[in-house]
């Protein structure tokens, strides 16, 4: 059973960053966040810091793209408006 929820879009951004790969789901990422924290009662680890941080920095720096992005960049290679 699937169900909605209410995201900032800034916090789908930053969940958008926090993916180890492309094609990963919201759920699967705020999964792995709840496990990470649950295993170390609450603390994130050093592994897991490290990632956020890269992801953030990436973000903050330009190379990480939003899907509209890409696909508004597809549409221009293709000669769409």
């Amino acid at each position: 059973m699937n169900t909605m929820i209410k995201l900032k879009l800034e916090t789908r951004e930053v969940l958008n960053t926090l993916k180890v790969v492309d094609r990963e789901s919201y759920d699967d990422v705020i999964k792995r966040l709840i496990l990470a924290t649950a295993n170390n009662e609450g603390a994130l680890t050093e592994t897991t810091k490290k990632m956020i941080e890269e992801r953030l920095k990436s973000k903050r720096e330009g190379r990480v793209k939003t899907i509209n992005q890409i696909i508004e960049k597809m549409k221009e290679k293709n000669g769409e408006m």
